[in-house]
């Protein structure tokens, strides 16, 4: 007898891989950090009226400005949508100034490189080069599977082969943000083909890991791609 399914919840990761000039994002408003930030930031610095004013508790200040062109994002912040998360960054353990400058404690790999750091925010393992810690995102999905709860999990992409969405066993089925789940052309005809290709067991591990994605990445496709033909939006939006 089929037990009744779980709720599904998904988590979304929207990596925005440019620059923000997040000193001028969320800025301190009536209070002495804000004339510290004035001092600091000199002619770049926004004036009240140039900001939209948010209330919050528990910080150093009672109001901070949201910058004017996210409007929308003070919105959400004002219906309990969104909130600001400030202070962050890469650290593989407490760090100051005068270890950062003669050693003593772990450090990031990269602190200066846009590169490293990019991956680092993807991995959540700044003091390892590259993507081989896997991404956070593909891992969470790891542990989900293999807990005592034994989740089932499925990572997707909407921009390729992203470093968030891998897993040590969990590989994201990748969506082309414009024309969706990518099916093979002539799948039909050519399936025995993939078949007899992928079900050969290669001496090099090169070569069975090659044939494996390839057979995984094709059914996967071909899976998603019915399911998506088959679905109806309730949602209307806009084109």
């Amino acid at each position: 007898e089929a037990s009744d399914p779980r709720s599904y919840k998904a988590l979304v990761m929207v990596y925005l891989g440019g620059g923000a000039d997040t000193f001028n994002m969320i800025v301190p408003q009536k209070c002495a950090l804000y004339d510290e930030y004035v001092q600091a930031r000199k002619n770049v610095a926004l004036l009240p009226q140039q900001l939209n004013e948010i209330s919050t508790g528990g910080q150093a200040c009672k109001q901070f400005g949201v910058h004017a062109k996210l409007s929308f994002a003070k919105d959400l912040y004002d219906r309990k949508k969104a909130a600001f998360v400030s202070n962050i960054g890469s650290l593989v353990e407490p760090l100051t100034r005068e270890q950062f400058k003669g050693g003593g404690a772990k450090r990031c790999v990269g602190l200066f490189s846009h590169a490293d750091q990019r991956q680092a925010a993807q991995t959540l393992k700044c003091q390892t080069a590259g993507a081989s810690s896997k991404g956070a995102g593909g891992r969470i999905a790891d542990a989900l599977a293999e807990g005592s709860m034994r989740f089932e999990t499925t990572s997707f992409s909407v921009d390729g082969s992203a470093t968030w969405s891998h897993g040590f066993g969990t590989r994201p089925e990748v969506v082309d943000r414009r024309q969706g789940a990518v099916r093979l052309g002539g799948y039909d005809r050519l399936r025995t083909v993939i078949d007899n290709i992928t079900s050969v067991r290669y001496a090099s591990m090169y070569a069975e890991e090659y044939t494996q994605t390839v057979a995984e990445a094709v059914e996967a496709s071909e899976t998603l791609g019915s399911q998506l033909n088959q679905a109806e939006l309730k949602t209307a939006y806009e084109a």
